[in-house]
């Protein structure tokens, strides 16, 4: 586990007694497709790849991954003690069935995905962009 996800999940319950379940939600997906979508389209040279050498586009990617990490790991935290608090056992029992089996085949399709969208040259980071925006419309639909 790194820092960011020590702190997000240190601060997650402070998060939830501040902000709606909903806002919180969008603001953090919203970094996380702004974040992806910077890792995307920053390019790093040969010489910026190389161990030793550092360059702006090195941190600013980074960065964006440790931002995008911090968003998923405290999207996580309140996602689960707001279903820890409202559902019962059976009903979360079957939620958490259907994320873990979903899961499992998001996992499995996810490399192909990205192997496709490096072998038509673009970055791996695009699907994160594509899966964040669908996102985004599904919390906006949430009442």
């Amino acid at each position: 586990m790194s820092a960011s996800e020590i702190v997000a999940v240190l601060i997650s319950y402070p998060i939830k007694l501040k902000i709606k379940r909903r806002n919180a939600y969008f603001l953090f997906v919203c970094m996380i497709a702004v974040s992806s979508l910077l890792s995307s389209f920053t390019t790093l040279d040969e010489e910026c790849k190389q161990v030793g050498n550092s360059c702006f586009s090195k941190y600013i990617y980074r960065v964006s991954i440790m931002i995008i990490r911090f968003s998923i790991t405290l999207i996580g935290s309140i996602l689960i003690n707001y279903t820890l608090e409202v559902y019962p056992s059976d009903v979360r029992r079957a939620g958490f069935s259907l994320c873990l089996g979903l899961s499992a085949i998001g996992s499995t399709l996810m490399p192909w995905l990205v192997r496709s969208f490096i072998y038509i040259d673009l970055s791996a980071f695009i699907s994160f962009s594509i899966f964040s925006i669908v996102t985004l419309y599904f919390v906006l639909l949430l009442g």
